[in-house]
C-alpha cells in the first residue's frame, strides 16, 4: 500500500475523532483508510466485520466541503447509522424508499443546500435521472461504496444495481472510496475497475480481532452437533446467532435448542416480515438468548454483544463465513466462533451451486419461455420439476432477464445475450469457493492466518505467522500441522457425489 503522510491531516483526524466521536485512539487500519479518504485518494477497503469501517469515512466528511454520498444496500443500517449520526449533533441523512414524500423532499433541499455532512443512499436510486441531475447540482465531495463487494460479477453477493455506480462516479468526477468485509483480490481488483478508481490505494486489515477465538469442532452426525451445541451454549454464554444453510435446518436446530430451555428465535426468507422483524427486536432487545438463521440474517444488526457465532452447517464460501462470524465479539469481550464441520455438509451446498448456475439447457428453455411471454414465477412453475430444478429456473429467469436489460433486448428475443465463457468462469469460481471452505474445515493451520491469506492472496504480512488464539494455536485437540491435499479434496468431493439425488430435500431459498 502507498505511504500516506499528512500530518497536519493525521492531527486534525484524531481531534475530531476524540471530539466527536468520543475515541482515543483508531483500531488498525482506520486511521489509513480515514487519511485515504480526507486527501482524495481513491481507495478499495477489505475491513472484517467489527473492525470499524464505517468510521473511515463519517470522519473525514466532517472536516470535508460538501458532502459525502455513502452507497449502502439496506434501509435499516442507513437508519441505524443516521439516527447514531445525529444523536452526535452531525448532520446525516438517507433517501430511500421507506420515506414520505414530504421528508424526501426535506433530505433532497438539505443536501441541495449543502447543509449535510453525509447522504446515505441505495444502489438503486441511481435508476432515477432526477436524482442524478440532484447529485450534479448538490456537488458531492466524496463517493462511498459501502459492501462494495456487490458491484463485482466476482463478488459473492453481486447486484447489478450497483453497476450504475461507474457512471455515477464519472459523472460526478470525485474521488471514491470502496469498502467490503470480503472481498478476494480478484474482487478487489473488479472492483476497482468497475468503479473506474485512478491508482487507488489497497488496503486490507482489521483480521487480527485477538478476542476472537475461531474454532472448528468435527462432528460425525447430527447428534454429535446437537450435543456440541449444548455444551458450547452452556459453556460460551449468551447471546448466540447459530447459522444453518437452510429453512428447514433453521427450524430443526430451532427446536433442538428450544428443548433445552433456551429462549429461541429463528429467521429465514420464508418467515412474513413480521415474523422476521419480530424476531430480530426480540434478539437485539434481549428477549431471547439465542437466534437461529439463514444467512438472511445479520447484515445491519448492531448487536455488540454477541458471545458465539456458531455455524452449525458449512457456509458457501470464506466470505460467508467470515463475514457472518465476525460479528461475534463487537465489544472487544472475549468471544467465540465455532465450525461444526462434517464434509457431508458440502452436499447443501452442492446442491445451492447446481441451482446457481443454470445449464444451458434450462437457460434455453427459459429464454424460450420469456419470449412467449411467460413472468418469472409462471417460468418456474412451469420447468421447475423440483426444489433443485425450481432453484436454477428462478436464477435462469433472473439472469436472462438482466441481460437482455443491459443490452437493450426484449426477453425472448433473439439469441441469449449470456457469455459462456463468462457462466463457466462463474461456475469454476463458486466451486473453488466452496472447496476452499472444505479446505478450512480440515486446515490445520492457524484459523485466522488461513483467512487472511485468502484474502490478502497469500501476500505475507498483516498478520503474525499464527494468531494465538484459534483453536490450533491454543493446541484444543490433535493437529498435525497439514493442510487438505487437491487429492484428499478430490476424493471429498467423489464422495460427496450424485446432488441429484438429493433434490426436494432442502427447499428454496434461505
Amino acid at each position: 500500500m502507498p505511504e500516506l503522510t499528512y500530518p497536519a491531516s493525521s492531527a486534525r483526524l484524531e481531534r475530531a475523532l476524540h471530539e466527536r466521536f468520543g475515541l482515543h485512539a483508531f483500531r488498525p487500519g482506520q486511521e489509513e483508510a480515514s487519511l485515504a479518504v480526507l486527501e482524495g485518494r481513491d481507495l478499495v477497503a477489505v475491513m472484517p466485520t467489527g473492525a470499524g469501517k464505517s468510521l473511515c469515512f463519517q470522519l473525514p466528511a466532517l472536516l470535508l466541503d460538501g458532502t459525502t454520498v455513502v452507497v449502502s444496500p439496506l434501509i435499516a443500517l442507513m437508519k441505524d447509522q443516521v439516527d447514531g449520526l445525529r444523536a452526535r449533533g452531525i448532520a446525516a441523512g438517507a433517501l430511500h424508499s421507506g420515506l414520505t414524500p414530504p421528508e424526501r423532499a426535506a433530505v433532497e433541499a438539505d443536501l441541495v443546500a449543502g447543509r449535510l455532512d453525509l447522504l446515505y443512499v441505495a444502489p438503486e436510486r441511481f435508476g432515477s435521472t432526477g436524482f442524478r441531475d440532484l447529485l450534479r447540482r448538490a456537488r458531492p465531495a466524496r463517493l462511498i461504496v459501502d459492501e462494495a463487494h456487490c458491484i463485482s460479477q466476482w463478488g459473492h453477493n453481486f447486484r447489478p444495481d450497483y453497476r450504475r455506480l461507474a457512471s455515477v462516479r464519472a459523472e460526478l468526477d470525485v474521488p471514491a472510496a470502496a469498502f467490503t468485509a470480503t472481498a478476494t483480490p480478484d474482487v478487489r481488483a473488479d472492483i476497482a475497475a468497475q468503479l473506474g478508481l485512478r491508482d487507488p490505494i489497497d488496503l486490507i486489515t482489521g483480521f487480527e480481532r485477538p478476542n476472537l477465538t475461531l474454532a472448528v469442532e468435527p462432528c460425525r452426525s447430527r447428534d454429535e452437533k446437537a450435543a456440541a451445541l449444548a455444551r458450547l451454549v452452556a459453556d460460551l454464554g449468551r447471546p448466540v446467532i447459530v447459522y444453518a444453510a437452510t429453512r428447514k435446518a433453521v427450524e430443526l436446530w430451532g427446536e433442538v435448542l428450544a428443548g433445552q430451555g433456551l429462549r429461541t428465535a429463528r429467521y429465514h426468507a420464508g418467515l412474513s416480515d413480521d415474523e422476521r422483524t419480530r424476531a430480530q427486536d426480540d434478539f437485539l432487545a434481549g428477549r431471547v438468548d439465542v437466534i437461529v438463521a439463514t444467512n438472511a440474517f445479520g447484515m445491519g444488526v448492531d448487536k455488540a454483544d454477541i458471545r458465539w457465532v456458531a455455524h452449525v452447517e458449512l457456509p458457501g464460501s470464506i466470505e460467508a463465513y467470515y463475514q457472518e462470524a465476525g460479528r461475534a465479539g463487537r465489544d472487544g469481550l472475549p468471544a467465540r466462533c465455532t465450525l461444526l464441520f462434517s464434509p457431508a455438509d458440502a452436499r447443501t451446498q452442492e446442491f445451492f451451486l447446481a441451482g446457481a448456475n443454470p445449464t444451458t439447457e434450462m437457460l434455453t428453455d427459459v429464454w424460450d419461455l420469456l419470449g412467449r411471454g411467460f413472468d418469472e414465477d409462471a417460468v418456474v412453475e412451469r420447468v421447475g420439476r423440483d426444489a433443485g430444478s425450481a432453484m436454477s429456473a428462478a436464477t435462469a429467469a433472473r439472469l436472462l432477464r438482466r441481460a437482455a436489460e443491459s443490452a437493450g433486448l426484449a426477453p425472448g428475443v433473439g439469441p441469449m445475450p449470456l457469455d459462456e465463457a463468462w457462466r463457466a468462469l462463474k461456475a469454476r469460481r463458486d466451486r473453488q469457493r466452496l472447496d476452499t471452505m472444505v479446505r478450512y474445515g480440515f486446515s490445520r493451520g492457524c484459523r485466522t492466518r488461513f483467512i487472511y491469506d485468502y484474502f490478502a492472496g497469500g501476500a505475507r504480512g498483516g498478520v503474525a505467522p499464527r494468531c494465538g488464539v484459534c483453536d490450533v494455536c491454543l493446541g484444543w485437540g490433535r493437529r498435525d500441522g497439514r493442510p487438505l491435499s487437491d487429492d484428499e479434496l478430490l476424493r471429498v468431493r467423489i464422495a460427496l457425489s450424485g446432488v441429484g439425488r438429493l433434490s426436494g430435500r432442502f427447499g428454496i431459498g434461505r
